[in-house]
């Protein structure tokens, strides 16, 4: 919090933010790829879901349990693009303000992540607990994608 009230003040001089070994031409660089990544992974998901998605955390009567496509890697690829997105940001900048930043974004990330579990708990039972213990969160495991489409 100091950072950014103190960035308020002096926002031309913003060395004492960064990481001296990020932001360099190199790192840019990196961050840029993982940004893009990122973007890939977050359209992918929102294709995936189709009309499943809603801006808001609900279940409909319609409503089908995704496990194609990134949700066969992970059960929350659009956060976890999020997540990729804000290391990328934190790799070409080297701010310390967009890693704190990032680490708020990922805790309100994960309270609705967690929200949204429940929710598909209570709507897919079972079938839903058993893509949970295969498929993690927001990184890969290695999985048998066998497992997957069997469940």
């Amino acid at each position: 919090m100091l950072a950014i009230v103190l960035y308020a003040f002096e926002p031309h001089d913003v060395r004492w933010l960064r990481l001296p070994f990020l932001g360099m031409p190199w790192a840019a660089a990196v961050g840029m790829v993982v940004m893009f990544f990122s973007i890939v992974l977050k359209v992918a998901a929102y294709r995936a879901l189709g009309m499943n998605w809603s801006a808001t955390p609900k279940i409909r009567q319609d409503h089908s349990l995704v496990r194609e496509g990134p949700y066969a890697l992970v059960r929350h690829p659009v956060y976890a693009s999020n997540i990729v997105l804000l290391a990328g940001v934190f790799l070409a900048t080297g701010s310390v303000v967009f890693l704190g930043l990032g680490a708020c974004y990922f805790v309100t990330d994960n309270i609705r992540a967690n929200a949204e579990e429940q929710q598909l708990i209570a709507r897919f039972g079972d079938a839903y607990i058993r893509y949970r213990s295969v498929v993690g969160k927001y990184f890969p495991r290695t999985v048998s994608f066998m497992r997957i489409t069997m469940a």
